[in-house]
């Protein structure tokens, strides 16, 4: 399989987001805005509309009435417009910030992807082979060595070329990353 790989020189590659997602030191300067006893922060609901019921569950439970802050991310995998509008509902009712999946959402561009950058995309056939922890060899364009990784997160939306469904998997990479940048072509084989 070959892949182009995503990167950004110093940051983990497979993981990098827009400069326009990051915040001056500066801007965290400040008086809190949230005093409370007891504070929920929920991140990455991506449309579970049953792990919104569950947090609404436990803050029930809660002796005093916790604060909860949904950290952005909460849209995604709710295709269906009424686990839209359940996510929507629910989650206002409470302090929501913007996350990158709000954000793309939003964004001028139309792509709506996620906001940070991941190599290609593997094949609807080995997707239900893979499992997360798998190994993974990264060979750059005109290197002998391979760098070594395993395999972080698997998509669970699909894109479809020449009617192939593929899925995103990202791969942590754990040994030396020199000549790996973005862009930059690679060969890699995940093992199974």
């Amino acid at each position: 399989m070959n892949a182009v790989v995503k990167a950004h020189s110093g940051a983990v590659p497979g993981r990098t987001c827009p400069v326009s997602y990051r915040h001056a030191p500066s801007v965290f300067d400040r008086e809190p805005e949230i005093v409370a006893d007891t504070l929920y922060v929920v991140g990455g609901l991506y449309g579970n509309v049953e792990a919104l019921r569950a947090i609404e569950m436990l803050a029930r439970d809660e002796a005093t009435p916790p604060v909860i802050v949904f950290n952005g991310d909460f849209h995604w995998f709710d295709v269906d417009g009424a686990d839209f509008a359940a996510i929507d509902r629910g989650v206002m009712r409470h302090r929501a910030l913007r996350g990158n999946v709000e954000t793309e959402l939003a964004n001028d561009e139309g792509d709506a992807g996620c906001g940070c950058a991941y190599p290609d995309e593997v094949s609807d056939a080995d997707v239900a082979l893979l499992e997360v922890g798998d190994q993974a060899e990264v060979t750059l364009d005109g290197a002998t060595d391979p760098v070594f990784g395993t395999i972080s997160a698997i998509g669970l939306l699909s894109t479809s070329d020449s009617g192939v469904a593929a899925y995103p998997v990202t791969v942590s990479v754990t040994g030396g990353q020199e000549g790996l940048h973005d862009g930059v072509t690679a060969d890699v084989k995940l093992i199974y």
